[in-house]
């Protein structure tokens, strides 16, 4: 029944979506807005392309520099790993159909530290983070706003803390698009993942614990790019860790010197699939929420 639930919902997506660009089904303007670079990658990859493909801008604001994944390389400068990263998030925009990406409110401030502290979404008060949100949407006016869903996709805080100011930022006065969607990953999905890691990495814990996935009645929309299309993700993956989208299994164990939830989201789309995106809708304004 799930399965046939899904199907229902993706015949429904693909008829708005293979629909011309000016007929109102495309929203000229989408505004993504994510934690951490490469959280375009895992949670709206499939979107976004798909939505360029039909002609819409898409719009990218990170939060945080992503620092923390290269701040061992760079020698804790966290100046320098912010740059690099910075340059890995401008070659994956290219790549998955995103025209436009800048910070949230400015490089550094927040930072990615790969915990809750000072200086991090999660440690950030609410409103702070919402009124940065707020601003920033009442910039771009788009049409369709995406994010993480309520559990952060991963479980990661500061996903979380993202997932909340948008949805508060869309109660606060001002531009109110049309539709806005956070992205969600499937516990089936995410149950397969652990099974793929322990039959390729099996001598290695894989993940970092907080990854959970949602029942299948979450998914509210489906976004899928062709399947042609999805070796972009692939790639757009590589740009951030060399070979994490497209080596075969029987290399990562051996070629991979890190083995946390990146990893593991690579094996959920693997025991998945890499062309599609699931969201469950995000109320805006004063439309009414959800019970669930």
């Amino acid at each position: 029944m799930a399965a046939d639930a899904e199907r229902r919902r993706r015949f429904t997506l693909f008829i708005v979506m293979t629909s011309g660009p000016n007929d109102g089904s495309s929203p000229d303007r989408v505004l993504v807005i994510h934690a951490h670079p490469d959280d375009e990658v895992f949670a709206t990859a499939a979107a976004t392309i798909a939505l360029a493909g039909q002609g819409g801008q898409i719009f990218l604001r990170v939060a945080t520099g992503g620092e923390a994944g290269l701040l061992a390389a760079y020698h804790g400068d966290v100046v320098r790993a912010r740059a690099a990263r910075a340059a890995q998030l401008t070659r994956s925009c290219g790549l998955l159909g995103i025209s436009d990406w800048d910070y949230l409110a400015g490089a550094g401030r927040w930072i990615d530290t790969g915990s809750e502290g000072v200086g991090t979404l999660a440690g950030e008060d609410p409103a702070v983070l919402a009124a940065a949100v707020r601003a920033c949407i009442d910039r771009i006016e788009p049409m369709m706003v995406l994010t993480v869903d309520r559990v952060g996709l991963t479980g990661h805080p500061d996903h979380i803390a993202m997932h909340n100011a948008v949805r508060s930022a869309l109660a606060l006065p001002g531009w109110l698009p049309h539709e806005a969607w956070g992205a969600l990953l499937l516990g089936r999905h995410i149950a397969a993942a652990h099974a793929l890691a322990k039959a390729v990495v099996p001598h290695r814990p894989v993940g970092s614990g907080r990854v959970q996935g949602r029942a299948d009645d979450a998914v509210e929309r489906v976004m899928t790019c062709s399947r042609e299309d999805a070796h972009r993700r692939r790639a757009a993956l590589d740009e951030y860790t060399p070979g994490l989208g497209t080596f075969p299994h029987h290399d990562l164990a051996q070629r991979l010197d890190r083995f946390g939830d990146s990893l593991l989201l690579r094996f959920a789309m693997d025991a998945s699939d890499w062309h599609t995106d699931r969201f469950e809708r995000i109320h805006i304004g004063d439309e009414d929420q959800p019970s669930r």
